[in-house]
């Protein structure tokens, strides 16, 4: 008697583990599925900074990205070009809140066009979307370049990608 009960008890246990395991599979499946939405590109909010220029002290190199984390590094870069009226503010930075992310592009004469059209975040990563265009010859070349402003709370490796 004592045996037919012991067998039962350890068949009850066994049952009684298999459905709380199947009850933990759907919670699995879901930790599973949140691992893969991370993948999901997000859209960053971003300020475009303006009213400054990259100074001429700056080496001319290919299309590139310089993340920048503190004034010092920023104005060793760029120099403020204001003017007069609302229009000819520059864009402030608190370097406290946000850094600065900048696509400088080589000198061109040909009216050159740089845009960033969007910020995305996925996988540890930060994708800039850019179209940069060129026009016709002009007689004076310029070195186009744009400086956006993140929060601190988006980091990740910044990635260029033409669109």
């Amino acid at each position: 008697m004592f045996k037919y009960s012991f067998i039962t008890t350890v068949i009850l246990i066994a049952t009684i583990f298999s459905c709380n395991h199947n009850k933990q599979s759907p919670k699995h499946n879901n930790d599973t599925k949140t691992t893969q939405e991370s993948k999901v590109e997000n859209d960053i909010p971003f300020t475009e900074a303006k009213n400054y220029f990259v100074k001429n002290t700056y080496k001319d190199s290919v299309l590139h990205t310089i993340i920048l984390k503190s004034q010092v590094d920023f104005d060793n870069i760029f120099g403020i070009a204001t003017t007069m009226g609302n229009n000819g503010k520059l864009t402030v930075i608190d370097f406290t809140k946000q850094y600065a992310i900048s696509v400088i592009c080589p000198n061109s004469d040909k009216s050159p066009v740089l845009k960033i059209l969007n910020v995305k975040s996925a996988d540890n990563s930060i994708t800039l979307h850019y179209k940069f265009t060129e026009g016709e010859k002009q007689s004076f070349s310029i070195r186009p370049f744009k400086i956006i402003l993140i929060d601190n709370k988006y980091q990740g490796e910044v990635k260029l990608q033409k669109d």
